[in-house]
């Protein structure tokens, strides 16, 4: 309970009347004053009681319109107080938005009760400005009394989530080489990824076929899409990995590569979540795992995932000044072959490195500072006990991602590589076109070289309109050719 600036001035003028008497001698100014003091210590008592039963009867209810919104979407979120009987006192429920939604009106979060009142409600208009839970905390109750001495506040009911999900990027593209080898964001059907199912049948991808029935690996190895039909028996295991560094930050607002990124994965959370397959989450920053979610099934499980998901930032890389660190650029074999080769050596350039080599284990000690490579070397168990480690990130990395493949498809697990090119999330110019062709092939060969090795499938995931750009060059290249060999043949 707190005394309000009434209270006080009250208490000023008893006291005033009580220093009267004194200085007059007169007991009637202090017969005023001590009036006073009894009419508040009533009014005390009064307020403390009628407090306690408005509380007890007091129901709020917070209610959204909607519990998932894409961003910049309205929604409501309506106030409702009820009280078993005509308030005594004056009622006051504020709510108390989030910073991460827009266009909240400050009257509209606001529910008066009046004394004499037995119901109120108010409703909040928002739209989710930023990507994320927006979390709408306990009301907060003010209770004042008729007279405005004595308030109360305290909060009641309870908070209320909102998931503001972010626009789905421009035409999702995931497949490899430039074929679309995938459905797009928000389509129903989901990939299959097979395993921990009994085989029924494999053949060629024929127009009705469900998407979800795309065999990655089969595709992959045949060069052609092929659906396999599975008689479900084992839950599949699924590991999700999903690399959120600052290089994941690339691209503009909304089809940044951890936008692709994120939808790549949701699309395994969505397929798990209707075949209720246990799924567990990684989740790597610059320093490190970020989030750590074990292997379970159920309807809390994949809503913990999803809004993990959607939470994911690009953080900052380790060196702080807006580069990335490049200094592991080589193989844990090269370098040991490297040391071997110079132990021998008597050239002045073999003593010359040696030192530099000599600890064998060194570059080994320095991929530890990797954080894909150490989360997962970290929780082999957890990789190991996985049907399909699914591993979402992008080629900035190109060693340490080949480095933590291997190690995540050691034992009977496979792994499926999914790769945002960086090449596809710069601004390109028409005059660059030509380089960023070169550039997407050199990416291609890194992603075919991934996926040749045993027990993992690799594939590209960004936008299919930059895409669609890049390999029109090849093409404009090929007609080109044509038309001279026509021409050529014409002369002749």
């Amino acid at each position: 309970m707190r005394a309000t600036s009434r209270f006080w001035a009250a208490v000023a003028l008893g006291g005033v009347l009580t220093l009267f008497a004194v200085l007059l001698d007169r007991p009637a100014p202090l017969f005023g004053g001590a009036a006073i003091g009894v009419w508040l210590l009533a009014h005390q008592a009064r307020f403390v009681e009628r407090s306690r039963r408005t509380v007890d009867g007091l129901s709020v209810d917070q209610t959204s319109s909607r519990e998932r919104v894409t961003k910049d979407e309205p929604f409501t979120v309506t106030l409702e107080a009820t009280l078993p009987e005509p308030s005594l006192l004056d009622v006051e429920i504020t709510g108390d938005p989030p910073v991460n939604v827009a266009g909240v009106d400050d009257d509209e979060r606001r529910c008066r009760l009046q004394y004499g009142e037995q119901a109120a409600e108010t409703t909040i208009q928002a739209s989710g400005a930023v990507a994320g839970r927006a979390r709408f905390g306990r009301p907060e109750l003010r209770l004042t009394d008729p007279f405005g001495l004595f308030s109360e506040s305290l909060a009641v009911g309870e908070s209320v989530d909102v998931h503001v999900e972010a626009h789905p990027p421009r035409q999702l593209h995931v497949g490899g080489g430039g074929e679309q080898m995938a459905v797009g964001y928000g389509e129903r059907d989901t990939v299959q990824l097979g395993t921990g199912q009994e085989p029924v049948e494999l053949r060629k991808y024929t127009s009705g076929d469900e998407l979800r029935h795309i065999d990655w690996k089969a595709t992959a190895r045949l060069g052609q899409p092929h659906v396999r039909k599975y008689e479900r028996k084992t839950p599949r295991r699924t590991t999700l990995v999903v690399d959120h560094r600052a290089s994941m930050g690339d691209g503009p607002p909304g089809g940044r590569k951890l936008d692709y990124a994120r939808d790549a994965a949701l699309l395994f959370l969505k397929d798990a979540r209707a075949h209720e397959d246990p799924v567990s989450l990684f989740a790597v920053g610059d320093e490190g795992l970020t989030v750590e979610r074990e292997l379970g099934a159920g309807l809390e499980q994949y809503s913990r995932l999803r809004q993990q998901l959607f939470d994911l930032r690009p953080t900052a890389d380790r060196d702080g000044d807006g580069t990335f660190d490049r200094s592991f650029e080589t193989d844990t074999a090269r370098a040991r072959r490297l040391a071997e080769a110079l132990d021998d050596g008597t050239a002045a350039f073999d003593r010359t490195l040696r030192p530099y080599v000599a600890e064998r284990d060194a570059y080994v000690s320095r991929l530890d500072s990797r954080p894909l490579f150490s989360s997962i070397r970290a929780h082999r168990s957890e990789f190991r006990r996985a049907t399909w480690t699914i591993l979402v990130t992008d080629d900035s990395n190109r060693a340490e991602l080949i480095d933590a493949v291997k190690l995540a498809r050691r034992g009977e697990g496979h792994v499926a590589a999914f790769l945002t090119p960086t090449v596809l999330f710069e601004e390109v110019q028409d005059s660059d076109r030509e380089t960023a062709y070169q550039r997407y092939r050199d990416f291609e060969n890194f992603r075919q070289k991934l996926a040749n090795l045993d027990g993992v499938t690799a594939f590209e995931v960004g936008p299919g309109d930059r895409l669609e750009a890049i390999l029109s060059v090849d093409r404009a290249g090929q007609r080109g050719a044509a038309a001279g060999m026509r021409h050529a043949g014409g002369v002749r």
